[in-house]
């Protein structure tokens, strides 16, 4: 005969099972928009638009999948700050155009962080 406390706790356990994987998604997805924030950041620093361009789109999608799963304030700056740096990096060859990009990388970074 199983007990009520085992039936409890074993159906407690399945649900946590259960809500893990999203919790997890959330964390990989924003682990995942830093490490694209940070690659995009050292190509602006290189002077490198289409680089910058490519890892800032990455890191906006992976912050979208982070803000799906846990919605929070500073990630939706950090997304804003992204798509401010890809306008300003997108097809130029300036490199005062790219640093302002990465500046905005470098703020959208700080937002992204002070998440975990």
């Amino acid at each position: 005969m199983i007990s009520r406390r085992f039936t409890a706790a074993a159906l407690g356990l399945v649900l946590a099972f259960a809500a893990a994987p999203q919790l997890g998604w959330a964390s990989d997805h924003l682990r995942q928009a830093i490490w694209e924030t940070k690659e995009a950041i050292a190509a602006g620093n290189h002077g490198q638009a289409a680089s910058f361009v490519e890892h800032s789109v990455e890191a906006v999608h992976h912050a979208h999948a982070a803000q799906a799963q846990r919605p929070s304030d500073h990630i939706k700056k950090g997304i804003v700050h992204l798509k401010k740096g890809i306008k300003l990096a997108k097809r130029t060859s300036s490199v005062h155009r790219v640093e302002k990009a990465t500046a905005h990388a470098e703020t959208a970074l700080s937002h992204l962080e002070a998440v975990r």
